[in-house]
């Protein structure tokens, strides 16, 4: 392909697409007849199983249905006016052959041509789309192409039905398919109508590229060079108006690249945090608490001192005092008095950060007088939190060094996030603050998703507290109300709801990823925020609400710009326990395998083939939710990959799905004695039948009420992993028989 499409210009395009879609008759009354089109021809060209006689009355009875709104017109124009030109003959037999081989890869493209066929390649390429969707993208007509030169930023004509427009237009569309999907939630928020639960499969965005490529023909470019008018903005995936998806759930089979997707999706880019200041390793690092309780933190914030309670005055020179005359707090007194200049202060009340401070001298008895009841030290000031991290354990001691203790690796992870870095760090930082991860469990609770009372254990193991804890769920509203500039809940709800509003609505988003959401008691984990995430009852909506939390009484509710995003596994067993509410109020996506992502010539096997076919079987002997993803696949390398990823992942994820029932196992993996596999190719293997002799001479005598058995196991080879041994015919025949 020798024009890439221009990334930037299709977004900018897709987002005036979209408002389009949302806001005019482009979709209600112009062009949503094609998607209607797509949906009623969808799985009906059965090229393998159909003859040409059965194709042509299919293709003939899609120009008899009525697609368009509020009319009786029937079929598609421009095949209608096509055929109307040739006699009322939509393709002939001879070019259903084409159809066939080319569906099929068994046409090159230097054979293939349409030169003395009167259907030309841009109707050629809607029934290629509809036959093999994956592989062929329909273009119908001149604007279409006019759309694609445009998006690929190519100024040379192409004539449109000829050979070189059809393969350069299917690679074009082909790219644009791919850079769609990467704003599906958008996309499936406009065409959700059509489709229903947002599965747009290959053939439906197939129509979405082609009329993607229409309206920047028809309308975009005009818009585009109008400098007197310029565009309106449509932000991808989120609609500040009526299309604001605050709750989506990716579902779908183990393995189709879920939370992949959201990873990519929310931390892809140049994420890694700029290095504010970079801490000598070489230096000292001393914990301090503010007073007991914290009391004494609002007095230290606004100075440029820092000590402790302990270090009264009265003392005189901590450098020079007889430390054995001291019954309490020896060892804090004494490591106060070898502070030097270039140290640093983590100031922590229990388990919160709440500064970082560096030393501008020595300890000096003489410097250390200040307005407070006891010695100090003039610091400054690298960082003071607004919203204090938690360290992962408290500590009783009220001054000490807290380099290498339990409390060193989280405050390690606080300080790369905030920006800082030790001398010694070697690895690249790779920090985002605007997405929080959690993955449910069974015993997840309420008290570590939003707060509870939790038992803290001190750092030195000598004394146990409780505390309450703020959950995952509660920190990340508090990081989407920040970046609303609310300090507190408290705040945000005593504001005016105008201006709550219009501060939610230029906030920037914070994105929470519950990984496996369906693994844990949904009712219970949420409790009375089950009504709060909705779109209207979030902090800055129309019908906001909030409550009182029931540990705390403080108030609280569920930012706007808060996005919640969950992953969940169709083939788990723990999906029946997914809450009717929930599933209310979460827009669900379906994420199956996609075998376009897998290698189709990978040392003379096809993977694509082999996952499919793989898959089509285990969908009629179970269910489409215990299909097998495509990412048990895509990192194969080597032939010894392929081997290990069916005994190790492929076979134990059948076991389970088919509760070891090997007959089926072996229909999947094509190892039944019908499909004509030899013994030494088969994956499973008959190890042994059981007959009426056989149970005699291993139980002396015959068992009543038993029937034959037949025994199974695992290819001895593939069980010993001497996978040299294993022909590949063993897996080529899995998808073609012997």
């Amino acid at each position: 392909m020798e024009n890439k499409i221009n990334i930037k210009l299709l977004e900018t395009a897709l987002k005036d697409y979209l408002k389009a879609c949302l806001e005019t008759d482009w979709l209600q009354e112009r062009e949503g007849y094609k998607f209607e089109f797509a949906n009623w021809i969808d799985g009906k060209l059965r090229l393998k199983e159909m003859k040409n006689e059965e194709i042509i009355k299919v293709i003939g009875e899609s120009q008899e249905q009525i697609y368009h709104k509020d009319s009786k017109e029937k079929g598609l124009n421009f095949i209608l006016n096509a055929a109307k030109r040739n006699n009322g003959v939509i393709l002939t037999n001879e070019e259903v052959q084409v159809l066939r081989k080319m569906a099929t890869g068994k046409m090159s493209q230097k054979r293939f041509s349409l030169k003395n066929h009167s259907v030309t390649y841009p109707k050629f390429s809607i029934w290629l789309s509809s036959a093999e969707p994956t592989k062929f993208v329909p273009y119908s007509g001149e604007e279409v192409v006019e759309g694609a030169l445009h998006l690929a930023n190519e100024t040379k004509k192409i004539p449109y039905n000829s050979k070189a427009c059809f393969f350069k237009m299917i690679a074009w569309m082909l790219e644009m398919r791919t850079l769609l999907r990467q704003h599906h939630s958008a996309i499936a928020a406009v065409f959700k109508e059509f489709r229903g639960e947002s599965q747009l499969n290959d053939l439906f965005y197939n129509w979405i590229v082609q009329d993607f490529c229409l309206y920047v023909a028809r309308v975009f470019k005009d818009l585009e060079e109008d400098v007197n008018e310029p565009l309106e903005d449509y932000e991808i995936g989120i609609n500040a108006n009526t299309r604001r998806h605050l709750n989506v759930i990716y579902q779908g089979p183990p393995g189709t690249g879920k939370t992949y997707h959201l990873m990519q999706k929310y931390f892809k880019g140049d994420q890694k945090k700029e290095i504010i200041h970079t801490l000598n390793i070489n230096q000292k690092f001393w914990h301090i608490a503010p007073g007991e309780g914290g009391y004494l933190w609002n007095q230290i914030k606004e100075s440029t001192r820092l000590g402790f309670e302990w270090l009264d005055t009265n003392l005189g020179n901590l450098k020079k005092l007889n430390y054995k005359e001291i019954e309490r707090g020896r060892s804090m007194i004494r490591q106060f008095s070898i502070v030097e200049e270039g140290d640093y202060f983590f100031v922590i009340s229990g388990r919160k950060l709440l500064g970082i401070a560096q030393a501008q001298h020595d300890y000096n008895y003489i410097q250390s007088e200040s307005h407070f009841d006891f010695q100090t030290i003039e610091v400054r000031w690298l960082k003071q939190f607004r919203h204090p991290p938690l360290l992962n354990a408290s500590q009783t001691k009220t001054f000490c060094n807290i380099y290498g203790g339990t409390r060193w690796e989280r405050l390690v992870e606080i300080l790369n996030q905030n920006g800082f870095r030790l001398s010694d760090q070697t690895e690249e930082m790779d920090i985002r603050e605007e997405v929080d991860f959690v993955s449910f469990h069974q015993s997840y609770s309420y008290e570590e998703f939003v707060e509870g009372i939790k038992p803290i254990l001190s750092e030195d193991n000598t004394e146990l507290n409780y505390e309450l804890a703020r959950g995952i769920f509660y920190n990340a509203c508090q990081k989407a109300l920040e970046k609303a500039n609310y300090k507190s809940f408290a705040e945000c709800i005593a504001d005016s709801k105008s201006v709550r509003q219009a501060q939610f609505k230029k906030a920037e988003p914070h994105y929470l990823i519950i990984d496996e959401i369906n693994r844990a008691n949904i009712s219970k984990v949420f409790g009375e925020l089950i009504s709060l995430i909705e779109d209207n009852k979030r902090l800055g909506s129309c019908d906001e609400l909030w409550i009182k939390l029931p540990y705390s009484q403080s108030q609280f509710g569920v930012p706007s710009n808060l996005y919640i995003y969950g992953t969940m596994n169709t083939a788990d067993r723990s999906i029946a326990l997914m809450d009717t509410a929930l599933r209310r109020r979460f827009e669900f996506v379906e994420m199956m395998p996609n075998i376009n992502l897998l290698n189709a010539d990978f040392k003379g096997l096809n993977l694509q083939k082999l996952l499919q076919i793989i898959n089509e079987r285990i969908a009629y002997l179970y269910d489409r939710d215990h299909t097998i993803g495509h990412a048990y696949f895509i990192n194969i390398q080597t032939y010894a990959d392929l081997c290990q990823t069916f005994k190790n992942k492929v076979i134990p994820l059948l076991q389970e799905y088919f509760y070891d029932d090997w007959e089926k196992i072996r229909l999947v993996l094509g190892d039944n004695a019908a499909w004509g596999k030899k013994p030494e190719l088969q994956l499973i293997q008959t190890l042994k039948t059981y007959n009426l002799q056989n149970e005699k001479k291993l139980f002396g005598e015959e068992l009543d009420n038993y029937e034959t058995l037949t025994t199974y196991q695992v290819n001895p080879y593939l069980q010993a992993e001497d996978f040299s041994k294993i022909p590949k015919e063993a897996f080529q025949y899995i998808y073609e028989k012997p």
